[in-house]
């Protein structure tokens, strides 16, 4: 009987161990699962962030072949500004032919 009884207490620690180890597992699961949830909510965030760049950027992409068509491929040379000198010249013709004109 000694034998047997020996067993049963083996057996019993076994039970409590493995009831242990259980309820551990269940623990970390639970952990497991928020996290999973957690992360879901981040990808969900970072997809729809995604989206938003990306139709921002077909629009930039758009924007910047309007303009390449609006302007031509080679730059346009403009006139420089008219100097102060070339502006005193003009005022002393205008001067000489008002000059003329009330003769």
């Amino acid at each position: 009987m000694g034998e047997f009884s020996e067993q049963i207490a083996l057996i019993k620690q076994k039970v409590s161990t493995l009831l242990s180890d259980n309820q551990s597992l269940k623990n970390d699961l639970a952990e497991s699962k928020k996290t999973i949830e957690g992360l879901k909510l981040e990808k969900s965030s970072a997809v729809t962030k995604l989206t938003e760049i990306e139709t921002q950027l077909s629009a930039l992409k758009s924007e910047n072949e309007n303009l390449k068509l609006a302007t031509p491929s080679s730059p346009t040379v403009t006139k420089p500004a008219v100097s102060e000198k070339e502006i005193s010249k003009m005022i002393k013709e205008i001067d000489e032919c008002l000059a003329l004109l009330d003769i």
